[in-house]
This record gives structure tokens, sequence and C-alpha cells, in this order.
């Protein structure tokens, strides 16, 4: 079984690209995520003193995605560096691992 690893203790991102990757194989997270994110920015009315200043940005972790779900590992292996988000921004796939 393939999974998705990273360094990064007690979290796990993935880059806007890689989630947008997820959307289109069919990850429901992802598709919620995208969504949320695509609605925000086109109302920029709605944003928040911070997200006024320094713009709309694209929140990475993932909380809902087992790390052995085929989209992900599909993104991660399509994408490679490109798909790393935030943390350490290392991810990869194992196929041998001692425990996820």
């Amino acid at each position: 079984m393939k999974v998705a690893v990273n360094r990064c203790y007690g979290g796990f991102g993935i880059s806007e690209k890689g989630f947008r990757r997820m959307a289109e194989l069919g990850n429901e997270e992802a598709i919620e995520r995208v969504k949320e994110y695509d609605e925000r920015k086109a109302k920029p009315h709605t944003w928040d003193e911070h997200e006024k200043k320094y713009g709309q940005t694209f929140y990475t972790h993932v909380w809902d995605t087992p790390r052995n779900d085929p989209a992900l590992i599909q993104a991660i292996e399509e994408l490679g560096e490109e798909s790393w988000g935030e943390c350490d921004g290392k991810e990869w796939v194992s196929e041998k691992h001692r425990r996820w």
C-alpha cells in the first residue's frame, strides 16, 4: 500500500495546486476546500483586515483525507515538489513504512 509521508510533526499539508489536482480526481475534502476558496476569493468585500492587507491565501493542511487516499497519492506522484504544502514541505509516497 502506498502512503503519503512527510517529516512535519503533527501536521500535513499539500499545495493549492495539489488540492486542485486532488479535486479533479474526486477527493471530497479537496473539492470542498477549493470551492470555498474560490467563492471567498471572488468576494473581496467579505475579506477580513489581514486578507485585505496580504491577500487571500489557500489553507493547505489536510485534515480528513487518509494518507493512503488514491487522489492524494496520485497528486504527490504527479506534481512532485509542486505538491508540497506548509510544514516542512517534503511530502513523498512510500510503499515501505514503519507506521503512519
